[in-house]
């Protein structure tokens, strides 16, 4: 069965929806957007991928020092 709700997002707090899309083990499942982009916990992927940009941005300029 396949569950789909809305959840606002921890950091943009916006209220989007939210897809199961199968699981990753027997307990944890994988929650999806519209477009297919996985969530991270109650973090939409939007927010996820520029926390992520700005992650990476970061650790490259720390090694070009």
């Amino acid at each position: 069965m396949i569950e789909s709700n809305k959840r606002v997002c921890k950091n943009c707090r916006l209220l989007k929806n939210r897809i199961q899309q199968g699981m990753f083990d027997a307990r944890n499942k994988k929650w999806v957007d519209e477009n297919a982009w996985t969530w991270n916990g109650n973090l939409c992927p939007q927010c996820e991928l520029e926390r992520v940009r700005n992650k990476m941005a970061e650790k490259r300029s720390k090694k070009n020092v």
